[in-house]
């Protein structure tokens, strides 16, 4: 299977749209900036006009994917996946771009829990595509993306934990039907400006005191914001890997 890329450098908010309604594209890709935010997080993006930057908030951006057919959203940046504290002050609770997506039926969704480093970013870019040509589920991708950073990074560094997937139970992990030959083309938009959980430690490394405590944090934190959470699509819609 090949991957045939689209590229748009450092987007506006319209020409990202223009891209997705018009390319019917099955993943996007983005490498840039995120945040979370009280509207499903924010992607940071180019304002034309004034050369600042703008955003695009994980709501707008979630009714864009689904009503555009994405089945797979990848965001190469920081936090998409972080867990944020409540603001009691406020009385609004932000949110991450993944639960934005989840809500509004993304299929998929591979997202980072804390800020990663450029040269991590990267070489979990190489990896993954690379897998995903391969024609393997998107879970399966993943694994071994992680075992790849282990061997990349050492198994004492947290960068393999960093990306998690977001997939819903009624989508297996494949791009194409399963059933079928896997097609010679996929195609991808780069750009580039009650919840079930399992553990995020790999079987070969679970005996490391360091690196399972470390884990062990990560999830502790997913699990918690997913019993604090309140019934909805996000908590009994998704399954993290």
């Amino acid at each position: 299977m090949s991957l045939q890329l689209t590229i748009l450098e450092q987007p506006s908010r319209p020409e990202l749209v223009k891209a997705l309604e018009q390319g019917k594209y099955q993943v996007l890709h983005y490498a840039g900036h995120s945040d979370v935010s009280h509207t499903g997080g924010d992607l940071f993006l180019v304002n034309r006009q004034t050369g600042l930057t703008d955003w695009l908030s994980g709501e707008d951006l979630a009714g864009l994917l689904v009503n555009n057919g994405i089945q797979l959203a990848v965001f190469n940046s920081c936090r998409g996946a972080y867990t944020p504290a409540d603001d009691t002050q406020s009385g609004w609770r932000e949110q991450n771009l993944v639960q934005a997506l989840v809500n509004r039926g993304v299929p998929g969704v591979i997202a980072m829990a804390e800020r990663i480093p450029d040269q991590v970013a990267i070489t979990f870019t190489q990896l993954f595509y690379r897998n995903l040509r391969q024609g393997y589920p998107i879970d399966l991708c993943l694994s071994r993306v992680r075992q790849g950073l282990i061997s990349a990074y050492r198994s004492n560094q947290p960068s393999w934990m960093l990306p998690i997937l977001y997939l819903r139970p009624d989508f297996n992990g494949y791009l194409y039907a399963a059933n079928i030959p896997a097609p010679d083309l996929l195609d991808t938009l780069e750009t580039n400006s009650q919840l079930s959980t399992t553990a995020l430690v790999p079987p070969d490394y679970s005996t490391d005191p360091d690196i399972a405590g470390l884990a062990q944090e990560v999830f502790a934190r997913h699990e918690a914001a997913s019993k604090s959470s309140p019934p909805g699509p996000w908590r009994q819609k998704c399954r993290i890997t």
